[in-house]
């Protein structure tokens, strides 16, 4: 009997290639167009559905309220939801997870990731883990003692998978199939550990030397050979057995020591779950070698990891969140103008991790509002500090999220968050990074207003890196205009750059902001950028990003940041 699957969608060309699709693959695929018509169609059917595909942003009743009115009764809570939305968009897709969304798939979506996300939520109800208990305790002792001995292992994953009456006499020998691939293991492996799981063909490598670590770089070549070398040795231990026949396919998952030794510290049911999530793709994987590195995580359940981390430090009141001031230079007689403060995290779990990628999670995730606000407390209390010491620090800039903006109530709160450390608004400046869809919108421009008549002062960071009509950008109620560092790198003898960022420093002037320029690392560009009449300067050529005791002794020093 084939899987029934219901798909909510307001947008009536992707519901059709939905249905279409699903309906080739041998589901049997209903189609709403929102919340109240996949309602309908649920009360309508006597079978059930056995997953649900829903959008979140539909007319009448979204995504978030089907799941909610699904998850309040006894008769659909069991029913596995699949969100089907764009990461880029402004969803809280964090509350979705909580409310009982099983999985999430990103638009343009990929055919091969609705299979295996629908295959996942599915076989949740029924199918027994590939990871038995007993298999997957002895793993996680494995691993915990290789680590505990200061080894970080990589994990390699082997699962050999039989059709036809292959499946018994493969189960009939079991025993002396696995002491070959041994045989092979120790030859590939000869200082690493490995587990058989017990009730499966299914072998875990833990290599403490990374032999296989080439994969990092896109490199599967040797992951492959050690993959064909056991399919000869089904062979020959069954030469009576058409190659077609008896050769298993071998699918093998690689996964860089980064995304598990992280999670040790964690309970173990958190580790055995993350390992699950990656497992999952051995069992329709038919084949394939698969490789997971910190720059591919391509499963919905290790893409959850990050903004999950985020919330809990933010719940656990911020202490792994910290900033990092960074120097704005006076051109004209290289005084300090002021400093801009810039967010770090450092996670227990991931290490060090890039303001880029954690700051466009939380956006993604509708993070960004308490994070926001928790980084810009930090700043101001440090801000606060140096306002102590013989020589204070001017002012200070930090950053406002685009979709912080939109918020209606944003540029008050903000006022009177300012107010509450007594810092006087004319010394404080925000940056919001380019985005027309910002600098054009009713909120955005309301916010900007009220934050402009109470003396802050605005700046747009980044400017030329996005897509700000100067149309929009003439009318802002701006007081800075933030050059971006591409600009910068490569000036020295490049006309057109120069050309570009003269025209940048005359624009700011036209419309009465200062021009900051970012990214100056050495005289030769200072230089230029003084000559084109540039207001303020901020780069590595005075200073990286530093902590606030070590900016503030740079601070007392008798020139400061000189170079």
């Amino acid at each position: 009997m084939s899987l029934k699957v219901l798909i909510v969608e307001d947008d009536e060309a992707l519901l059709k290639n939905l249905q279409r699709f699903l309906e080739l693959e041998g589901f049997d695929a209903d189609a709403a167009t929102n919340g109240l018509h996949a309602l309908e169609r649920i009360q309508g059917n006597t079978i059930g559905y056995d997953v649900i595909i829903t959008d979140l942003n539909m007319p009448q009743m979204g995504g978030m309220q089907l799941v909610r009115v699904l998850q309040s009764s006894s008769k659909t809570k069991g029913i596995p939801i699949i969100v089907l939305t764009a990461f880029g968009q402004r969803q809280n897709l964090l509350t979705a997870l909580r409310a009982g969304v099983k999985d999430l798939i990103e638009k343009p979506w990929n055919a091969e990731d609705l299979m295996l996300s629908i295959r996942r939520v599915v076989s949740q109800k029924d199918s027994v883990s590939i990871l038995e208990n007993n298999y997957a305790s002895k793993l996680y002792e494995n691993l915990l003692e290789i680590t505990s001995s200061g080894a970080a292992p990589s994990v390699l994953f082997f699962r050999f998978s039989f059709s036809g009456k292959v499946k018994a006499l493969a189960a009939s020998r079991r025993s002396e199939i696995l002491s070959t691939i041994e045989a092979s293991l120790k030859e590939v492996f000869p200082n690493s550990k490995w587990v058989f799981d017990s009730s499966d063909f299914t072998v875990v490598v833990l290599d403490t030397e990374d032999v296989l670590g080439e994969v990092k770089g896109g490199h599967k070549s040797k992951l492959i050979l050690l993959r064909a070398r056991i399919v000869k040795i089904f062979l020959t231990l069954a030469p009576e057995h058409p190659l077609v026949v008896f050769a298993p396919l071998v699918t093998a998952v690689y996964i860089d020591k980064s995304l598990l030794v992280s999670h040790l510290n964690s309970d173990k049911e958190e580790v055995v779950e993350r390992i699950e999530a990656i497992l999952d793709r051995l069992r329709f994987a038919n084949g394939k070698v698969f490789a997971y590195t910190e720059a591919s995580v391509p499963l919905p359940s290790l893409r959850l990891d990050m903004p999950s981390l985020i919330n809990r430090a933010i719940e656990d009141g911020g202490s792994e969140f910290s900033i990092a001031w960074q120097p704005q230079i006076n051109l004209e007689d290289g005084s300090v103008h002021g400093a801009e403060a810039l967010a770090r995290w450092n996670s227990p779990t991931l290490g060090f991790v890039n303001p880029e990628r954690f700051i466009s999670a939380a956006e993604d995730w509708g993070l960004i509002d308490n994070l926001g606000r928790l980084l810009r407390g930090i700043a101001m209390k440090e801000f606060v500090s140096m306002q102590t010491l013989e020589t204070a620090l001017p002012r200070m800039s930090f950053n406002v999220s685009p979709f912080e903006l939109i918020d209606p109530s944003f540029g008050k709160s903000l006022i009177e968050h300012v107010n509450s450390y007594e810092i006087p608004l004319e010394v404080v400046t925000a940056e919001i990074t380019e985005s027309a869809s910002v600098l054009e919108s009713e909120e955005g421009l309301q916010n900007l207003k009220i934050l402009l008549d109470s003396g802050m002062g605005l700046a747009v960071d980044d400017f030329g890196s996005g897509y700000t009509s100067l149309g929009a950008l003439s009318e802002q109620p701006l007081t800075e205009l933030k050059i971006d560092r591409s600009y910068i790198t490569n000036i020295v003898g490049n006309k057109k750059l120069l050309a570009v960022v003269s025209n940048m420093v005359h624009l700011a002037k036209d419309i009465d902001a200062i021009s900051v320029v970012e990214g100056i690392e050495d005289k030769e560009q200072l230089d230029i950028v003084q000559q084109l009449g540039c207001d303020c300067g901020q780069g590595y050529y005075w200073s990286k990003p530093i902590p606030a005791e070590d900016f503030s002794i740079q601070l007392q020093s008798p020139n400061p940041f000189h170079q």
